[in-house]
């Protein structure tokens, strides 16, 4: 910000007044005792910067020249006043006119919409980001009230505010007839790579990595990153590292005292071992992501949009999130790490089990492991698709059906009946093409 008292900068003034003055001239519209000319920008090739701000009528005023001809740019409580206001806020005495309306009526409207509707509003604010923006107005407020000079203070904090709810609704086009309610929640579809690559790597890492990209998707659709859902799914992915790291420490001291059990096998040996490095893989890098995300559970945008943007530029214009994949696969190791090592202790332990036993009590564990194994199995059929997977349509979009009919009963009925429409069309091509044909009384032919 240049100094007014430097001999340079007030010479830079002296020469921008005239077109200032020429400006105001031109300004056929009304202006409160309430304004400022904000002038920036001084040394600019192309001549300084001036514009008006009508405190009283919430405007930015500003003339601007479009094909030769000079016109007059007015705007009332849009992003450029409220952002001029965040940026000269320091010498007002009072409060500008309805900025407390605007202000309380934006974080009404935002908060009652993500309570009553789907959270996946606009609105860039999350329940208690709004508690406590609207807390601090209180407090500067009831400071106002009693006297003290808190105007500069509550003007920014409001403006401040109001700045990142009208860009928000600049995105979602309020106030026009293409007016979103919800913001974007269908992550676009990978390429053919990434398929490929998911399908060699799904036995791998058990599928685990496809279900960590889906969750990073949701936090960055198309190239737009979201905040408060990139802040919760570090907390949520910073509770699973810790189970991991506890599960993995218990079967570490499990495979420790199996290896110490006389008369075991290679194989069982083999098996335990590997069952113990897999741990170890597990608590270690577990460990690792834990010290990494836990300093960044409340990480701003710019860190956010960096870490979702490790493996592509920002500027490229979102993609087809295949540079997701590379970071889910790094974050899905603790996870398949600890599924290896139970999967080797499992066959550690079940080898041991039939190692010198007789056929009774091979009989009666055979019995024990198919009445285990078939309950597991059951439990898996039964959550199976339980919950709702990644939206394919967006929100404003879906029909009530759409939004209740999920779950491996209603993919099963929708799977029977296209494959019934395609059967049944087959039957009906088949018929006419080769059912013989005959002519009756009229000489129709007939099938």
């Amino acid at each position: 910000m240049a100094d007014i008292f430097q001999p340079e900068t007030f010479a830079q003034l002296n020469a921008a007044l005239p077109k200032m003055t020429r400006q105001l001239n031109q300004v056929p519209i009304h202006l409160s005792t309430k304004h400022v000319i904000v002038i920036e920008e001084l040394a600019h090739k192309d001549g300084p910067t001036i514009y008006t701000l009508d405190y009283e009528n919430c405007r930015y005023m500003r003339l601007v020249e479009t094909d030769g001809v000079q016109q007059v740019q007015v705007e009332e409580r849009t992003e450029k006043f409220w952002s001029a206001l965040e940026a000269y806020p320091m010498h007002l005495q009072s409060i500008p006119m309805d900025i407390e309306v605007d202000f309380l009526g934006a974080l009404s409207f935002g908060a009652s919409e993500r309570i009553l509707e789907w959270n996946e509003t606009s609105f860039p604010f999350t329940d208690e980001q709004t508690r406590r923006l609207v807390q601090i107005y209180r407090e500067l407020k009831t400071a106002w009230d009693k006297g003290a000079a808190v105007a500069p203070a509550l003007s920014w904090h409001i403006a401040r505010t109001m700045t990142q709810i009208e860009q928000a609704r600049q995105k979602a086009k309020f106030g026009t007839p293409d007016f979103r309610l919800y913001r974007d929640v269908v992550a676009e579809d990978v390429g053919w790579k990434v398929k490929l690559a998911d399908a060699c790597l799904l036995f791998v890492l058990f599928g685990a990595h496809r279900m960590y990209r889906a969750r990073l998707q949701g936090a960055r659709v198309k190239g737009a990153v979201y905040l408060a859902d990139f802040r919760e799914l570090l907390k949520n992915f910073l509770a699973e590292w810790s189970d991991s790291n506890l599960l993995a420490t218990v079967f570490v001291g499990a495979n420790i005292a199996f290896l110490a059990v006389p008369d075991i096998t290679s194989l069982q040996q083999t098996a335990s071992l590997a069952s113990t490095v897999f741990s170890v893989l597990s608590v270690a890098t577990g460990v690792y992501h834990t010290w990494q995300h836990r300093a960044k559970v409340d990480a701003n945008y710019e860190e956010a949009c960096n870490y979702m943007s490790r493996f592509q530029s920002r500027d490229a214009g979102g993609g087809r999130d295949g540079d997701l994949a590379l970071t889910a696969c790094a974050l899905a190791v603790p996870l398949v790490a600890l599924l290896y090592a139970v999967a080797s202790f499992a066959v550690a332990l079940g080898t041991f089990c039939v190692q010198n036993t007789g056929a009774h009590a091979r009989v009666l564990l055979a019995v024990v492991l198919g009445v285990l194994g078939a309950a597991g199995l059951g439990t898996v059929l039964f959550f199976w698709h339980v919950w709702r997977g990644p939206r394919t349509e967006e929100v404003g979009e879906e029909d009530v059906l759409d939004v209740v009919a999920y779950g491996w009963r209603t993919r099963a009925r929708k799977l029977r009946v296209q494959v019934g429409a395609v059967v049944g069309g087959w039957t009906r091509v088949a018929k006419r093409t080769f059912m013989p044909t005959r002519e009756d009384d009229s000489g129709s032919q007939k099938v």
